[in-house]
């Protein structure tokens, strides 16, 4: 039976892997031939407005997102979802009417019909995709693995696909990336409510106010704290664009997105991995949140760290086949923006377990003042040294947001002696093979071309899997990580 159940996890594990290994793929050969079509100012332009919506999304939308995951399990445990969506649609309606405010009014007194389309088209990209993101989550909590999988991967290719036809065929220009995710998100999300008509059923009734006290408690803390990492992550564009200019603006933001887009996607991949069984954990037994969340950093740090420190490595390579000249100029951010997106990844454990112990004022607290020092050392140092430095004051401040939340949490994972012995043997490894990497590049002069980077990079996995394997901590203790169980008994 424990078999069987390995079995089918690592099959569920394997078909998220895939799930967001091709949306990765679209995404990097996106960058390969649109960075050498569209010109900087085009997408500087682009991010602009784009994360414009993307601050409002996360002021209306995606906290409702968060309240339904969050409730999943509480409102199924009550045989009661219906109730649920019922909750979810009614705010997300009050969402839609409140956003369309400000989008109406910017659509009316835009400059050019270029930042109309912008407007329009990122509106209508931020409400389906939360729609689509909401309507899967039943799904995600279910175990319907392979299925969400399917959806996200075939989504993520005709998106692609007819961003291709927009672009060569019809000569649209840099909305082609907004205008071919919306058309395939109303698609998918008109067949995603046929295929879940039954899950996502809604009744003719009006909400209770503690439950929507209940929502707005736990929404507003998601609210506030997305804001605070769009202001980290993204505020540093509008500072760029006061200094300097708008090339300088799209280059910047192509190279975070290069670098920030691997990192995240494995994080993601880990969270949508573990946060079924983890939520399942908290919820019926947060005595022993410490022991669970220490033993998922172990499998973080363990997989995470390597991966971070090759892509890093190999950031030149990586610049010359993903990005167009004009873009190559800023590579030497991209290692700061992989270790950023580590931290960031850190952060979501610290950021679950305070969550469930109601410390929202902490969360919060911990984001906002993050974000408030990234503005800060972005005023200070991009006019005196440049936009680069912008990956630079970005990586010190998730140093101070994964530091402020270790002191904040009574989880103190770093004197865990299996955490530490990982650290101390994957840290040893991964420096001898960037030594080992610097000495044939920088010493011997050695010109390693594309494949044969790719083959020192294998390499290097090989080697770090067999030295590491006795510090392995999935070895033996995979059932008790990833698989759900029926009861989780109190200690």
């Amino acid at each position: 039976m424990k078999k069987k159940q390995e079995s089918t996890l690592i099959k569920e594990l394997l078909w998220y892997l895939l799930g967001a290994s091709i949306p990765l793929l679209a995404g990097l050969f996106r960058s390969h031939i649109f960075t050498r079509i569209f010109t900087p100012a085009e997408y500087g332009y682009y991010s602009l407005v784009y994360y414009v919506f993307n601050f409002l999304s996360v002021a209306f939308f995606s906290y409702l997102a968060n309240c339904y995951l969050r409730f999943y399990h509480q409102y199924q445990k009550e045989n009661n979802l219906k109730r649920l969506n019922t909750l979810t649609f009614y705010l997300f309606l009050v969402s839609i009417i409140v956003l369309l405010i400000p989008t109406l009014t910017w659509y009316n007194f835009a400059s050019n019909r270029l930042e109309q389309q912008l407007v329009l088209y990122s509106f209508l990209y931020f409400l389906t995709l939360q729609m689509v993101g909401i309507s899967l989550i039943p799904l995600r909590m279910e175990g319907y693995s392979k299925v969400y999988s399917m959806i996200q991967s075939f989504k993520a290719l005709l998106s692609f696909g007819f961003l291709l036809y927009l672009t060569f065929i019809l000569d649209y220009r840099i909305e082609a990336l907004l205008l071919s995710n919306v058309i395939i998100n109303m698609l998918f999300l008109f067949f995603i409510i046929i295929y879940q008509r039954k899950r996502l059923q809604i009744m003719l009734i009006w909400p209770k106010l503690k439950e929507i006290k209940d929502f707005m408690q736990y929404g507003i803390t998601g609210i506030l704290t997305n804001i605070s990492i769009l202001v980290l992550i993204s505020s540093d564009r509008y500072i760029i664009r006061l200094f300097g200019t708008l090339d300088e603006v799209g280059i910047y933001n192509q190279v975070y997105n290069l670098g920030e887009i691997s990192i995240v996607t494995l994080v993601y991949v880990f969270q949508m991995a573990v946060s079924p069984v983890l939520l399942h954990k908290l919820e019926n037994n947060f005595d022993k949140a410490n022991r669970w969340l220490q033993q998922y950093l172990m499998v973080y740090f363990y997989l995470l760290i390597p991966v971070t420190v090759f892509l890093a490595i190999f950031k030149d390579q990586i610049a010359f086949v993903l990005l167009g000249e004009k873009f190559r100029v800023a590579n030497t951010m991209i290692p700061w923006i992989m270790a950023s997106s580590f931290l960031y990844g850190i952060s979501l454990f610290h950021e679950s377990k305070l969550k469930f112990a109601k410390k929202y004022r902490v969360i919060v607290s911990g984001f906002a003042l993050t974000a408030i020092l990234n503005v800060v050392l972005n005023f200070l140092l991009i006019p005196v040294y440049g936009y680069r430095i912008a990956a630079l004051t970005t990586l010190g401040s998730y140093m101070f947001l994964v530091i402020f939340m270790y002191l904040k949490d009574s989880n103190p994972y770093l004197k865990n002696r299996e955490i530490q012995r990982i650290l101390i043997v994957a840290g040893s490894v991964l420096m001898l093979q960037f030594v080992a990497d610097y000495f044939l590049r920088n010493i011997m002069g050695i010109d390693i071309n594309i494949w044969m980077s790719v083959l020192e990079g294998l390499v290097f996995v090989g080697f770090y899997l067999v030295f590491t394997f006795k510090v392995n901590p999935l070895r033996g203790n995979f059932e008790n990580l990833f698989i759900k169980p029926d009861n989780v008994p109190a200690e």
